[in-house]
């Protein structure tokens, strides 16, 4: 493949004169020319004055259109709100743009809104106040924002209100204690305009278009604080702002510092107040303020960051000069929030970059130097103008970053449930400096094949900026305890030599580097060699191994240039094919798999014997329930047999208890024994059961009563008159009961407890003078 066809590979150019054209530009250096090609291609639209049009380069992108369906709210409490559709709204709108089609569309419900809430019913103001609850830290600086720049998806539903908080005019101060011009303690600003204030300020006009607008601040206001305070009086973003002294005014070396510190972009003198420049107060200073096209960017060694190879040689190719603007996307204070204090007004997230359609995201550093002591939101920054440089197309394959700080995404990635979702992850350091950084990321980090590589494994991409040297020693603070020899390597690198995509694992507690992809090619890692033998058994397997090195652009320089490159060690040069690289890196991947497979079984066999173990303890604590339940069983039955064995023994007790009552009763009822020879009287023998022959209440019986015992009978004398009551009150008091014992007589067996008749005597009942009764049990 000749230059030329190579340079239309990279570049993506069909037209072969046009191609030929450029390289001629540039002597014939390919590297050259597609470098400064894709900068030129991604660079503002509008033409420099006094430049002839370039050929023609291929189309850009198609505009997209965008659909909203915003919810503006009526009042604070949400309570009534009106739905409003916006369709077809092109991408290039910039939100000031579609607050002002809002406007048009519903100009009455927020005249309602406004009028409800006491704020001013003006066109300019309604732009001003209206607020997208999905921005955030929403001021008139976001107005000149595009949406192709926020990066919207195709349908949007957003909330919208009006922010209805009074804003005071001098910042740190209670808005209700503004000093008047006439206060001896205040500083009285005079600032000429280019054009009339968008918003109500206290402003006088000459009549030519220009006016004048008077700030009444107090001595500690800070320079940031007064930008802002004019950002919002005058609709002029900050980094737009160029000050200067008003024409007539006295150069002073303390107002010139000042007005060199208001127009820096840097930020260590954003915190210097009014009295720091020696402004008193009871005076008035003059200054002239004007509305810069081109934002100061916040990194101001990326503004004269130029390419390596732009400063190296001249081209004969006439490329006027790039557009380079950006403003700090969340520098501006959201006014719906009360300020009373400057630390208040400060935004923690000052310094993110936010590429702006006029502004070329090739002039912004991916991380400015003053995050790179924020890991969180220089990663942030380094995702945002990462798509807005190499995927701004919406069909554009997307690396999967992983944005959040390196410790985190270690934790991410290697700290899993289980060892077999453990997957390697890529690290991916960006030098803006390398001649290859830009060809690497449009021909391979941003390749299909690689995207759908990473998505398909679920594997994610870590990146980070060396193209600060603060921002390269941090990355390697953090590698060196971990990979002492990725350290080594980084550390020894030209700046030729990256971009660098990094594919790391966590092999048996340790990290390891599986894959050191330079802007030169694979690099032979040490893990590499310890796998060779895995290598070279996975491709006996496979079909032969593809060419996977990654390339070099100076493949196509000359043979010298290209035999003293690949004398470089452990480095490999190819062609810059993404489906050969993707290929190394399924190898690499499979090779991991292999390795990791040993902790997989390993923690299977472990699982094993917890389960092993849990169910050996599930069954001994299901023995040692069944044991509880038998011997809670046991104790049960053992109660109840020891209450039933009381309730009988109650029982018992009770009836002798009864028993004894009765025959005490029973005794004492008993008409006397009548003496021996008493005309007539009965003398009755009971003839005691067989069953019982010593009677139960004999031993209580009275010693009167107690008559002896012979051959089984007792004798006890009756009078005649006695009652068959007192035969039946005997028996008691002997301890036979009625209800249990039959009192018989001999012929005729005749049972004489079964008569109903108590009071029959003795005699009626024919005992007279002697008989033998028989006592049965029943």
């Amino acid at each position: 493949m000749d230059l030329v066809n190579q340079f239309q590979e990279i570049t993506g150019i069909c037209d072969e004169d046009l191609a030929k054209d450029i390289l001629e530009q540039f002597d014939w250096d390919i590297e050259a020319a597609a470098n400064d090609f894709l900068n030129d291609t991604k660079s503002a639209d509008s033409p420099q004055s006094g430049s002839k049009s370039p050929p023609a380069v291929p189309p850009r992108r198609p505009k997209r259109v965008l659909n909203f369906e915003i919810t503006f709210y009526l009042d604070e409490n949400q309570t009534t709100s009106v739905v409003a559709k916006l369709p077809n709204i092109p991408d290039s709108y910039t939100v000031g743009d579609l607050k002002q089609s809002f406007i048009d569309r519903y100009s009455t419900e927020l005249t309602e809104c406004a009028t409800r809430n006491g704020l001013v019913v003006d066109r300019k103001s309604f732009l001003f106040l209206l607020r997208f609850d999905e921005l955030k830290n929403q001021s008139g600086i976001n107005n000149n924002v595009t949406l192709r720049s926020l990066h919207l998806p195709l349908n949007n539903c957003w909330t919208a209100r009006l922010s209805t908080k009074p804003r005071p005019l001098v910042l740190g101060v209670n808005p209700h204690e503004v000093p008047s011009p006439s206060s001896s303690s205040s500083i009285d600003l005079q600032i000429r305009l280019p054009r009339r204030p968008l918003l109500n300020t206290t402003v006088t006009t000459n009549g030519a278009g220009s006016g004048l607008l008077n700030l009444h601040l107090d001595a500690t206001t800070s320079l940031t604080a007064l930008k802002r305070q004019v950002e919002r009086d005058t609709q002029i973003p900050v980094p737009n702002q160029r000050w200067s002294l008003a024409a007539g005014c006295t150069s002073r070396a303390r107002l010139d510092d000042m007005v060199r510190d208001l127009n820096s972009p840097s930020t260590s003198s954003s915190s210097h107040t009014l009295q720091h420049y020696n402004l008193r107060s009871g005076r008035t200073y003059n200054f002239s303020l004007k509305y810069s096209q081109t934002a100061s960017l916040q990194d101001s060694s990326a503004v004269e960051r130029t390419s390596s190879l732009g400063n190296s040689r001249q081209s004969p190719r006439q490329v006027g000069p790039r557009k380079r603007g950006s403003y700090d996307f969340d520098q501006a204070m959201d006014e719906d929030v009360e300020v009373a204090n400057l630390s208040d007004i400060d935004d923690p997230n000052d310094g993110l970059t936010f590429v702006s359609e006029t502004a070329s995201p090739y002039s912004l550093p991916l991380i400015p130097a003053n995050l790179v002591d924020s890991p969180q939101l220089a990663v942030e920054n380094f995702y945002r103008v990462f798509l807005q440089r190499y995927c701004s197309g919406p069909d554009d394959p997307t690396p999967p970053f992983i944005v959040c700080p390196f410790d985190e995404a270690l934790s991410q990635c290697f700290k899993t449930l289980r060892v077999a979702d453990r997957k390697p992850m890529f690290i991916y350091l960006h030098n803006d400096h390398s001649v290859a950084a830009h060809i690497f990321c449009n021909q391979l980090l941003c390749s299909r094949e690689l995207c759908q590589f990473l998505e398909a494994n679920d594997l994610k991409v870590w990146p980070w900026d060396v193209s600060l040297e603060a921002a390269k020693s941090r990355v390697l603070r953090w590698l060196e305890p971990r990979f002492e020899y990725l350290y080594g390597e980084i550390s020894r690198m030209q700046v030729d030599q990256f971009p660098l995509f990094i594919m790391i694992c966590k092999l048996e507690g340790s990290y390891e580097v599986i894959s050191l992809l330079t802007g030169h090619g694979f690099t032979t890692t040490p893990s590499t060699l310890s796998w060779s033998s895995s290598l070279s058994a996975h491709t006996n397997e496979a079909t032969p191994s593809m060419d996977t090195t990654f390339p070099s652009l100076e493949a196509a320089l000359t043979s010298s240039s290209s035999a003293a490159a690949s004398a470089r060690p452990k480095a490999r040069r190819g062609n810059l094919n993404a489906p050969d690289v993707v290929g190394e890196l399924w190898q690499k991947y499979f090779m991991y798999q292999e390795r990791l497979q040993p902790e997989i079984m390993a923690e299977e066999q472990r699982a094993e014997r917890e389960f092993m173990r849990m169910e050996q303890d599930r069954a001994y604590e299901q023995s040692l329930e069944q044991d509880r339940l038998k011997l809670e069983a046991k104790q049960r039955e053992e109660a109840e047999a020891e209450r039933r064995e009381r309730e009988m023994r109650e029982q018992e007790e009770a009836a002798q208890r009864e028993a004894r009552d009765r025959q005490v009763a029973s005794t004492r009822a008993l008409p006397p024994e009548p003496p021996a020879g008493t005309p007539g009287i009965a003398t009755i023998r009971f003839r005691l059961p067989t069953v019982m022959p010593s009677p139960p209440s004999y031993e209580h019986l009275p010693k009167t009563e107690q008559q002896p015992i012979s051959n089984g009978m007792i004798t006890r004398r009756f009078r005649g008159e006695d009652t068959l009551l007192d035969l039946k009150n005997f028996m008691e008091s002997l301890g036979y009961s009625v209800n249990d014992f039959k009192l018989l007589t001999t012929f005729p067996r005749v049972d004489l407890t079964a008569e109903s008749a108590d009071n029959l005597t003795v005699a009626e009942l024919k005992l007279v003078p002697q008989e033998t009764l028989n006592l049965e049990q029943r």
